[in-house]
């Protein structure tokens, strides 16, 4: 090989795979258009405690959760709640699981609502999305970008744990409110049912 015509080649080379690179994870960041379902066979999640409202596909099994931090007894621990609502989809290896007839290992891929108690804290966004594990920001690439949910201003971005996963990250009443979508490729049913709860959220006074 000419030895002048290496620097050029490996140049070249190298931008190649540049782009490449860039291309891959443009893909995995990049938004999708949400699934359609018919608003006829959608459940709707109100609650009034929370002042939140939604709907999401028929075919999606719908759950709560009381995962609060708990108190160690001592009287300069205070006690947070944390509310949790998981949509998994209705499918034979969740059914299973629900049932019992599988043991769950390691989860399953789910839209998650979490609601976190801030009236002690008083937390901006910003702060509890860079500073709380709980948001799984440190899992992500640690950018995130401006964004608006049911008419409020709100914070996204993109983690990858057990699972990918993007999440949008808003304040009402008291809490901090987050929602989640996890999923193994950026092409799964689920990403797109993510974006339609996104597109259906309202806030209740």
């Amino acid at each position: 090989m000419n030895k002048k015509l290496f620097p050029l080649i490996a140049i070249v080379a190298l931008t190649a795979i540049g782009s490449v690179f860039f291309v891959w994870k443009e893909k995995q960041n990049t938004p999708m258009l949400p699934a359609v379902f018919e608003p006829v066979n959608a459940k709707e999640y109100t609650s009034d405690i929370y002042g939140i409202a939604f709907t999401y596909p028929h075919d999606y099994f719908q759950d709560e959760y009381d995962i609060s931090d708990g108190s160690t007894g001592s009287p300069q621990v205070v006690h947070r709640a944390r509310h949790s609502i998981v949509l998994s989809e209705d499918t034979e290896t969740n059914r299973a699981i629900r049932e019992g007839r599988m043991m769950e290992t390691e989860g399953t891929p789910s839209i998650t609502i979490d609601i976190h108690q801030n009236n002690l804290d008083k937390q901006t966004v910003e702060e509890w999305v860079t500073g709380s594990a709980n948001s799984n920001f440190k899992l992500g690439d640690g950018t995130y970008e401006e964004a608006m949910i049911a008419g409020v201003p709100a914070l996204h971005y993109f983690w990858d744990g057990q699972y990918r996963g993007e999440s949008l990250v808003f304040v009402h009443k008291d809490n901090i409110i987050m929602l989640s979508g996890t999923y193994l490729e950026p092409t799964d049913r689920i990403r797109g049912d993510f974006g339609a709860v996104v597109q259906s959220f309202r806030l209740l006074p």
